[in-house]
């Protein structure tokens, strides 16, 4: 009988120790049943590798060994795997704060999807980190906000109801295979960080991709659907990341694109970037010093309404940016270098926080938001230049600096809706959307005229040269054409655009007449000028093209013509057989009414038309068109400034 009982106990002892190493065993190895909840239920109690502690908020806790980390609460307090911290009792509205690390290449099990606030955790700011190590684990998330960090190996990632941020460290000597599970909600990030370029996420799938693979380094994601999640970064150039159905944000160096959804672009420092939103109401981002490298904002396939947005811009000097959201070639962000070039529609722009130049147009149909951000107002500030594509108009100015301009098309209104602007030009259009021509007449005798803007730039002006007396002024936005008329004297017409040039729908038309008439310019405004001689000989007509302004001038019965700004001359001859000639200008080096500076000039003539003297141009083009033409230069010493 007495050694029956101690046969039967040795047999319990001995089933015991079997059990609690097979139980251990398939914690390990992540097997379910009934000795695992026992095994695990006496690791809780012999858990000697996991240390707790709390201070200032924080609740640390590290563990060494493969293990299982429950983390939870109960009447008000924390639970560490059913025990309070090493610290002490601890409550669990004190906690603002948990990190769990698990080092070394085990298996380990982190579960706080305990910590609620039913579980008495209530502060609103709960944030926590939850790093597993090498081994093949199991991490599930919380409610609160969560950031993810698997480690090496095969991991299952499971998120809670919060915004979950998971980070995957790629680096030589790495390999991870990892599921993520996001069924519980919230808006949720991706986050890769790798050593190299080459990266590849695609968050519109939910099958295994290969994400990153170069030499020994290798990570292979699972995201379980096509909408589990919302955002992801990638941290170096040369990536590609692919957005979703959702409203996305996306961040990487290389190609973005965007899904379906309202998304958020924005690339790297240094980084050529190619960003693409596609449909919806997507924002570019411009994010501190990252525009310095050849980037390129593509709506061409897109719709919506969709915004550049430098609010976060700074290039470190203190200067903002000149911004034209209609022009398709490359455009300059300033010190310290970078370029960007826009493809397709964008409607929107937020500006930097530094004084900006913003130019747009009005579009048939369409709403526009303009916003400065340059933190006072004093004047430029910010300058918004509007063009109003010579259509009926109504301005309603609002509080400093805001304002609507309601732009009356024939297929649609379109509006544009500006806030924080210092400086407003409202370009091509008369004012309450009824254009008149400005016209004068001259006189038989010898008229000298100077046509101008004032010193703000809103008003054209015609002087008489010998008296200085103002004949006629008008606003330019309430002007459709300047026409010149003048009869049988020698008449000379100054344009001087020192104040900028005359951007009129109808352009500028002198009429000369009869006699001999002179067309002239001054000024000290870089402009590159296109000469296109004209169906008489008399006749002509030049575009002029500033940094602000385009104007265009036509004339009749004229004889020369002496352009004396700064800038480029294009010389555009016929389709016949043309005789071109390059030489000195007569008035070079001479004081006289063409030539009051005495500047050295030089002398265009194309068969017969009109010669074109010129001085300080940087380059002169002769485009002879069709037929043989004969290009000839004699003494061509004059007009062209140094480096020219």
């Amino acid at each position: 009988m007495e050694n029956s009982s101690i046969g039967h106990v040795m047999r319990l002892l001995a089933r015991g120790l079997a059990e609690t190493w097979a139980a251990k065993r398939c914690s390990r190895r992540r097997l379910r049943g009934s000795r695992r909840r026992m095994a695990e239920s006496l690791e809780s109690r012999l858990l000697l590798s996991v240390n707790a502690v709390f201070a200032s908020g924080t609740l640390t806790v590290t563990a060494n060994d493969a293990d299982q980390i429950v983390i939870a609460g109960s009447g008000g307090n924390v639970l560490i795997n059913g025990n309070a911290p090493d610290t002490g009792v601890l409550a669990a509205s004190a906690v603002d704060f948990i990190d769990v690390t698990a080092t070394g290449a085990f298996v380990n099990t982190i579960d706080v999807s305990g910590v609620t606030t039913a579980a008495g955790f209530s502060s609103s700011a709960l944030a926590l980190r939850l790093a597993a190590g090498g081994g093949n684990d199991i991490v599930i998330g919380s409610p609160f906000r969560d950031t993810i960090d698997g480690g090496d190996g095969d991991d299952q990632l499971i998120g809670g109801a919060g915004d979950d941020q998971y980070e995957f460290f790629v680096t030589a000597g790495t390999s991870h295979h990892d599921v993520i599970d996001e069924s519980g909600g919230g808006t949720d990030y991706v986050c890769i960080f790798t050593d190299a370029g080459g990266a590849t996420l695609d968050l519109s799938t939910g099958a295994a991709q290969t994400v990153f693979s170069s030499g020994n380094a290798l990570l292979t994601l699972t995201l379980g659907s096509s909408t589990a999640i919302e955002n992801a970064c990638l941290n170096f150039g040369g990536n590609t990341l692919i957005g979703n159905d959702l409203d996305n944000t996306l961040n990487a160096g290389g190609t973005v694109i965007g899904g379906l959804g309202n998304d958020t672009l924005f690339g790297l420092a240094g980084s050529d970037d190619t960003l693409s939103g596609g449909p919806g109401n997507d924002i570019y981002l411009v994010i501190g010093g990252s525009a310095q490298g050849t980037d390129l904002y593509d709506e061409g396939a897109g719709d919506g309404s969709d915004t550049f947005n430098l609010q976060s811009y700074d290039n470190g000097d203190g200067t903002g940016v000149t911004v034209d959201l209609e022009e398709t070639s490359a455009q300059s962000f300033g010190t310290p270098g970078g370029t960007f070039r826009f493809v397709g529609q964008f409607e929107n722009i937020v500006g930097s926080p530094f004084p900006d130049t913003l130019r747009i147009d009005s579009l048939s149909g369409v709403n526009r938001q303009i916003e400065g951000l340059a933190p006072d107002q004093v004047q430029p500030g910010d300058v918004l230049d509007v063009d109003l594509m010579s259509t009926a108009f109504t301005h309603t100015p609002g509080a400093t600096g805001d304002g609507v301009i309601d732009v009356s098309f024939a297929a649609g209104s379109g509006g544009i809706h500006y806030t924080g602007i210092e400086t407003l030009n409202l370009l091509n259009q008369p004012s309450g959307g009824v254009a008149v021509p400005l016209e004068f007449s001259g006189t038989a005798s010898n008229d000298v005229l100077i046509l101008r803007l004032d010193n703000t730039g809103d008003t054209i002006e015609l002087v008489d040269a010998g008296s200085n007396s103002l004949l006629m002024s008008q606003p330019v936005t309430g002007t459709s054409v300047v026409v010149i008329s003048t009869l049988s004297g020698h008449d000379t017409l100054t344009i001087d655009e020192s104040n900028g040039l005359i951007g009129v729908p109808g352009g500028i038309q002198f009429n000369g007449g009869d006699g001999q008439d002179m067309l002239r310019f001054a000024g000290t405004i870089n402009v590159a000028t296109t000469y296109r001689v004209g169906a008489e000989f008399s006749d002509g007509m030049l575009e002029r093209i500033g940094s602000r302004a385009a104007s265009q001038v036509s004339f009749t019965g004229l004889e020369p013509i002496f352009d004396a700004s700064p800038g480029t001359l294009k010389i555009v001859g016929t389709n016949a057989d043309n005789a071109i000639n390059l030489s000195d200008g007569p008035n070079s080096g001479v004081v006289n009414e063409a030539n009051p500076a005495a500047a050295a000039t030089g002398i265009v003539s194309v068969d017969g038309f009109e010669t074109y003297e010129f001085a300080n141009k940087s380059s002169v083009t002769v485009e002879g068109l069709a037929g043989q033409d004969q290009f000839g230069i004699s003494s061509f010493t004059s007009g062209l400034v140094s480096g020219g």
